[in-house]
């Protein structure tokens, strides 16, 4: 049998650590978030992954709960503001050269420990989880979107959120226990 894993909330951070660390196993540079990339090293990617790396400015300044446009917004248009930036900012880097594209999708947000702590029993947030669906859903829209429209690019998604939850689902096939 082979040796357990525990399963913790914050199996997103888990498949960001497997990211990193496949990247580091086949000498892939380490690319910078998106808040420090600058010349010439947008060329080799942008990490939007990065803690306090966001999409727009605001949410690179504010993490999560304290973004102040939460309350301007209902999660669909806030999903649509941010897709709208996105897509501008992934038409830059296409403009510029940029052909291959990996994208991730929202994980379980509502599973984060921020999240997590604000809950007295430190169980997730399905309210948080419902808020996130919109932007995944626009999120795979624009990219097959840019795949027929843009000559040459490809436009990968990965999708964390059905990742997480399958490993939620069938953990003891992924080696995980629950503790």
């Amino acid at each position: 049998m082979p040796p357990c894993l525990f399963l913790s909330p914050i199996c997103d951070y888990h498949l960001v650590f497997s990211f990193s660390f496949a990247a580091e196993q086949l000498r892939l540079p380490l690319i910078p978030a998106n808040s420090d990339a600058s010349g010439h090293q947008v060329l080799n990617g942008i990490n939007y992954a990065s803690a306090a790396a966001g999409i727009l400015d605001v949410t690179a300044r504010s993490f999560v709960s304290r973004v102040p446009s939460r309350n301007q917004y209902n999660g669909r248009q806030f999903a649509d503001l941010l897709i709208q930036e996105y897509s501008r900012q992934q038409t830059t880097f296409y403009n510029l050269g940029a052909r291959k594209f990996v994208v991730a999708g929202l994980g379980v947000m509502g599973c984060i420990p921020s999240i997590l702590a604000q809950s007295p029993a430190g169980i997730c947030s399905d309210l948080v989880n419902q808020l996130a669906q919109p932007f995944n859903e626009n999120l795979k829209s624009m990219l097959n979107n840019f795949n027929v429209k843009l000559p040459g690019a490809k436009f990968i998604f990965i999708d964390c959120a059905h990742i997480f939850r399958e490993i939620l689902t069938n953990s003891p096939a992924y080696g995980f226990c629950a503790s």
